[in-house]
């Protein structure tokens, strides 16, 4: 599925197909951002796979980003699923185009390589979703950052 302005565009794609956007457009791998922002000294509030969980509405009188850190030992293929509201959701190293807006019953894939990732969530409103690991096993925790943690939007 893709939007452009307002109008949807429903895609039917083989598992091949997919299989080559993920090598192809989500294929990350670990990057020292992710071992800064989500190491042993920044501990984060634990999200179980599957479980509904709800980031704060951005806003501008409460100043930070809100960051999921995913730690998958062995590689993974890790879903987030918007089940409420809005985000725009990526890859905290790469700021700008990387992201992607998100609603309701949408679901963003990235192809992890083994080790530490860091994502970033901006212009949530009445966010609630869940994530999972299609392929893999992952562990995910939440925590918020200063806006100056990040690279800037190129």
């Amino acid at each position: 599925m893709t939007h452009f302005d307002h109008t949807f565009l429903p895609f039917d794609l083989s598992p091949a197909d997919f299989e080559r956007f993920l090598e192809a457009s989500r294929h990350l791998a670990p990057s020292p951002l992710a071992a800064r922002l989500c190491g042993a000294e920044a501990p984060g509030e634990r999200i179980v796979a599957g479980q509904p969980f709800a980031l704060p509405d951005e806003d501008s009188r409460r100043p930070g980003v809100w960051l999921l850190c995913v730690d998958a030992p062995r590689g993974a293929d890790f879903v987030l699923h918007v089940a409420s509201g809005r985000l725009v959701f990526g890859p905290a190293d790469r700021p700008g185009r990387a992201h992607e807006y998100a609603e309701v019953g949408q679901e963003l894939w990235f192809r992890l390589e083994p080790g530490r990732h860091v994502f970033a969530a901006r212009g949530q409103q009445d966010f609630t979703g869940a994530w999972r690991a299609a392929q893999g096993a992952a562990s995910v925790s939440r925590r918020q950052a200063a806006e100056s943690d990040l690279p800037g939007v190129p």
